[in-house]
């Protein structure tokens, strides 16, 4: 029995020392770990609420933000502006959905956006203009061939950024609005005029501006490797899109919309991640084992057209039946890869310095910025 306790007590004596001798490599690895993330928020925070040519960040998480530390949710609430009546016929026939006009829940937003913009008497008129004119554009699109659909969208209603802990976590709450694709298309329109009246200086700002956010992307970087190397994919944009044509862009860039829901029918911006990846990359559930890792950034806007989003990576993995080849097949048959890109272009990681210095000019302003940005992170450590 003494040898029991003597073995008992003997044991415990022991794991206190091993406690005590861990305990400065546990406070010297804490130094370190804050001191990184402490280095790499001053290298990022270097973008914040600047105009990168383009692109204005206003919030980054380091190394990204955890799933747990995003909440999201759908307001209630509905901003659309209805087609005029008159394009509504031609528009039906190419089966571009029309619906009614509302503002339920937002019922004074215009008013005060536009008292924000000065205009509070004019705006009206310009509003119908532009919507004509979107109209007239997408008519003659449809007439020669492009495809259009007028799919349901979310809106930003409100965001809040903060960090959580003494370790600096990011934390992201927005809540989101329905809008819809013709109603974006107006109010960037609208955009064009009003652009330098916009005045932006850090996230609270934006609730100045409700309408003009009738749109949220989700962006994102894939990293894909074997055992030997480690890429990064790009896309080079198609002459179908609209907007950042024959650009290198985002491996995937995808509208966030009413189809991007959780469990609990909240909007998710992981469900937008992969689907993305399936209707642009053709990366569907046969390869989800593939895919190792994913997060996500930076949260910003395009302020050439006034378009927030996230940016984000996906790590996938190649082995024997998931091979650059069969990524290359499936990209080649994505149901929207010809609406989106035309190519994509592999970049080894280890050469993504001398690629960014070398054709940063023939990026999109968004893909330049957040490709600098998860550079950072690399030579961090954090990828």
């Amino acid at each position: 029995m003494e040898h029991i306790i003597s073995g008992i007590i003997g044991a415990i004596i022991g794991y206190i020392v091993s406690l005590i001798l861990d305990l400065p490599k546990t406070k010297i690895d804490n130094h370190l770990k804050k001191k990184r993330v402490k280095k790499t928020s001053k290298k990022l925070s270097q973008f914040d609420f600047s105009n990168d040519s383009g692109y204005m960040a206003l919030d980054h998480a380091i190394p990204f933000y955890e799933e747990n530390n995003i909440d999201l949710k759908h307001a209630g609430k509905e901003f659309i502006i209805e087609i005029p009546d008159k394009f509504k016929p031609q528009l039906e026939q190419y089966k571009f959905e029309t619906r009614k006009g509302t503002q339920k829940g937002l019922e004074n937003i215009l008013i005060e956006t536009f008292s924000f913009l000065s205009d509070s008497d004019d705006y009206k008129s310009k509003l119908l203009f532009a919507a004509e004119e979107v109209a007239k554009d997408f008519i003659t699109q449809l007439e020669n061939g492009a495809t259009r659909f007028n799919g349901k969208m979310f809106g930003v209603r409100s965001v809040k950024c903060e960090r959580l802990t003494e370790d600096e976590k990011a934390g992201l709450s927005m809540e989101f609005y329905t809008t819809d694709y013709f109603t974006y298309r107006v109010f960037a329109r609208l955009y064009e005029e009003y652009k330098s009246r916009f005045l932006i200086k850090g996230i609270e700002d934006l609730k100045k501006y409700i309408p003009f956010l009738s749109s949220f992307g989700i962006a994102n970087f894939v990293i894909a490797s074997d055992d030997l190397d480690e890429y990064i994919l790009l896309g080079h944009r198609s002459n179908n899109v609209i907007v950042d044509k024959n650009r290198l862009h985002f491996s995937m860039n995808e509208a966030f919309s009413l189809k991007d829901i959780d469990e609990f029918e909240e909007p998710s911006f992981k469900s937008c991640l992969f689907r993305g990846l399936k209707e642009e990359l053709g990366i569907n559930k046969d390869f989800k084992k593939n895919v190792v890792d994913y997060g996500f950034l930076d949260l910003g806007m395009d302020i050439n057209r006034m378009e927030m989003g996230i940016s984000s990576f996906t790590k996938l993995k190649f082995d024997d039946n998931f091979t650059p080849d069969t990524l290359r097949q499936l990209y080649s048959i994505a149901q929207d890869r010809e609406l989106e890109t035309k190519k994509l272009e592999f970049i080894p990681m280890s050469n993504l310095d001398k690629f960014i210095s070398k054709n940063e000019h023939k990026m999109s302003a968004g893909c330049r910025a957040t490709l600098k940005l998860l550079h950072a992170r690399r030579i961090a450590g954090y990828l």
